[in-house]
């Protein structure tokens, strides 16, 4: 799922879904993360597979490998990451982190809750 029909959702249950584009610029992840806020990241783990369909008329970017995990912090060498899919908690460098969450224009989604 995209991180902009999940925002919608968020809405029902009291929560902003702010979906946003990072495109490798990890300051927009950062900068929301120091408002205390998680932000939900699309991580492609398998390097850049992606792959371009169509369906219902609609153009859509697949990438095998993608994976959603949820950044809860940062340092200077990198971010902390929660991995729902495992239940367990992440590192990954700058470097990293940059080359696979970028295969989708840095899509992530911060989420706090409506004022």
């Amino acid at each position: 799922m995209y991180a902009q029909p999940l925002s919608w959702a968020l809405a029902q249950f009291g929560y902003v879904g702010d979906a946003f584009y990072g495109a490798g610029d990890t300051s927009t992840v950062t900068s929301r993360l120091d408002n205390g806020w998680p932000v939900v990241v699309w991580m492609a783990l398998w390097g850049d597979q992606s792959f371009r369909t169509d369906f219902d008329g609609q153009s859509f970017t697949l990438v095998p490998g993608m994976h959603v995990m949820v950044a809860y912090g940062y340092d200077s060498d990198g971010i902390y990451l929660s991995d729902p899919g495992s239940g367990t908690y992440r590192f990954y460098d700058w470097g990293s982190f940059t080359s696979m969450w970028s295969v989708l224009d840095g899509m992530a989604m911060a989420v706090y809750p409506a004022s």
